[in-house]
């Protein structure tokens, strides 16, 4: 009997009745190249089957996502000064040691209001980094199931062009 291991020899062992691999990997591996008997030129399992389109990345649809929310908050600034107010309360210097993003939000939210609606829809890296610890999302605005919704489902169709 030869070792199983010897890559030459495998075929004609397993065709042979002398080695006999079992489990899921082989279920798997026969589904795929074919069993030893010789039908290799059988189809895939799935090669008839159209394949469904790719999910987008999941990265890419929360930014999208915090994008298109930064979005509708650059255009509630001008009417809500309150929520710019709330902001500015919630990056404000306590004393305590805080993340670096605390302070790059306080400069941003000290920008002047035309500046910070620009800024905050940027599409740069810098701004994708400090969109996930906006301060500006804190207000319950979101909160609706229906809003968010409709936001992620944006992001989905952003994110698979």
């Amino acid at each position: 009997m030869t070792n199983p291991d010897d890559g030459d020899d495998l075929e004609r062992d397993i065709a042979a009745g002398i080695y006999k691999p079992a489990g899921p990997l082989f279920a798997r591996m026969r589904a795929l190249v074919g069993d030893a008997r010789g039908d290799l030129d059988a189809p895939l399992p799935d090669e008839d089957e159209p394949e469904p389109a790719p999910r987008p990345n999941a990265e890419r649809v929360n930014d999208a996502a915090k994008r298109l929310m930064h979005r509708l908050i650059a255009r509630r600034l001008p009417r809500e000064p309150d929520l710019l107010a709330r902001a500015r309360a919630r990056v404000a210097d306590t004393g305590t040691p805080q993340p670096d993003c605390v302070a790059e939000w306080r400069a941003l939210l000290n920008l002047p209001l035309a500046d910070l609606r620009r800024r905050i829809t940027e599409r740069s890296e810098e701004m994708e980094r400090l969109r996930s610890s906006s301060p500006l999302l804190g207000d319950g605005y979101y909160a609706d199931i229906d809003l968010r919704r409709r936001i992620w489902r944006a992001a989905r169709r952003i994110a698979q062009q």
